[in-house]
Formats: C-alpha cells, structure tokens, sequence
C-alpha cells in the first residue's frame, strides 16, 4: 500500500469519526424534540384536540430545507406524531392521567 492510499484512509477514518459524532447530535436533538412532541400530545388529549394537524406539519417540513432533508424530516415528525399517539392511547387504556 503507497503513502498516498494510507493518508487516504487516515482522512477517511477522520471524517467517518466526525460523522459518528454528528449522528450523536442528531440523536440528542430527536430526542429532545420528541420529549416536547410528547408533552405537545399530552395536553392536546387532554384538551380532546387531535394530535394530528396535517397543515403544522407541512409548515414544518417546509422550513427545513432541500428535499433531501426534508425527506427525512418528514420521517422525524411523523415518528414523533405517532409516539405521541402510542403514549396517549395507552394513557387512555390504563385509565391515568399525568
């Protein structure tokens, strides 16, 4: 193997380790929002309004930017929507209230 092909998979390990540490990020970041989404669909079944607002959704999505990462915020809100619909239906099931 040359010196060029090592330096090469010195720089690739580098930013393989910069994208590890950027999925990290991204991964606190859902979570966090996710709390909120939960908190959101909390108080929203409580108020017997629907957790589902098609048109904040658009909105959102519609921010962010290229399709490319709107493609996969689309994904991030709908998995938030439907764990939010997941804990208030099980609420509701169990008969508790927070």
């Amino acid at each position: 193997m040359s010196l060029s092909v090592l330096n090469v998979d010195a720089q690739i390990e580098e930013e393989r380790k910069a994208i590890d540490d950027v999925d990290l990020e991204l991964v606190a970041l859902i979570r966090r929002r996710l709390g909120h989404s939960l908190a959101i669909a909390q108080r929203k079944a409580e108020l017997g309004i629907s957790i589902y607002d098609p048109a904040r959704e658009r909105a959102i999505v519609a921010r962010v930017g290229p399709e490319y990462v709107r493609t996969v915020y689309r994904a991030v809100v709908e998995e938030c929507r439907r764990a939010g619909q997941a804990a208030t239906a099980d609420r509701k099931r169990i008969g508790t209230r927070r």
